[in-house]
């Protein structure tokens, strides 16, 4: 099963070494006794995949997708077969037309492919974005915090990362998968690590608590 992931973490140049680091010990190979306690959710992932421009189609309203999916089926536009769970249009002859009308509709600075489906390709420039510039309505099924590893006795943080918070939408008790209280929203997840962090005191606070610059990373993972 295909799950979207999103991960929050400080701002990086190698955002590819960070994502393999924070999801190193949450492999179901990962065979560390010092991990034995964390939960082993994935068996494969990438950057982007089936949930490629999810956080830039959050940008609007459900409304206005479904108004351009009312128009596909106006001008009886096809699909068929899924690749990472993004339906393909075919023929390929319509897909100039359906970029076209999706530009017009979701207008951004360039013309961009449409990314509801395969053509638009499997990570897009969204999919890595500031925090602050992430739309409120992006939903996920979990998401992972990350934060510096701190150095307590020079009271600062280091250069390493490492998951500090973890919400998923649901839980496993032994027989069955509960739904759990989060409403799925990224930044309902950010809000309740912050205000986990609100007594925390100085420097530690600012510096291991989101912020605007930090990241925000979709991940397409499979269980």
């Amino acid at each position: 099963m295909h799950t979207h992931l999103e991960i929050v973490m400080p701002p990086t140049e190698d955002v590819v070494a960070i994502v393999d680091k924070i999801l190193a010990p949450f492999s179901e190979n990962n065979e560390n006794e010092d991990d034995h306690h964390l939960e082993k959710f994935w068996d494969w992932y990438q950057i982007g995949g089936r949930w490629s421009g999810s956080k830039y189609e959050a940008r609007f309203d459900p409304k206005l997708i479904q108004e351009f999916r009312d128009w596909m089926v106006e001008e009886k536009i096809t699909v068929s077969g899924i690749v990472f769970g993004k339906e393909e249009l075919s023929p390929e002859s319509q897909i100039p037309k359906v970029d076209k009308k999706w530009n017009e509709m979701f207008p951004s600075e360039t013309f961009i492919p449409c990314p509801l489906f395969k053509h638009s390709g499997l990570e897009l420039p969204n999919d890595i974005m500031r925090l602050g510039d992430m739309p409120e309505r992006v939903t996920c099924a979990r998401v992972i915090i990350c934060a510096p590893k701190y150095d307590y006795d020079k009271d600062t943080a280091t250069d390493d990362v490492e998951a500090e918070f973890m919400l998923s939408d649901s839980i496993y008790n032994g027989l069955n998968f509960i739904d759990t209280a989060w409403d799925k929203k990224v930044s309902t997840a950010v809000e309740m690590r912050k205000n986990f962090m609100k007594d925390a005191k100085e420097p530690y606070k600012t510096q291991m608590m989101p912020n605007d610059d930090w990241l925000v990373v979709t991940v397409d993972y499979h269980s």
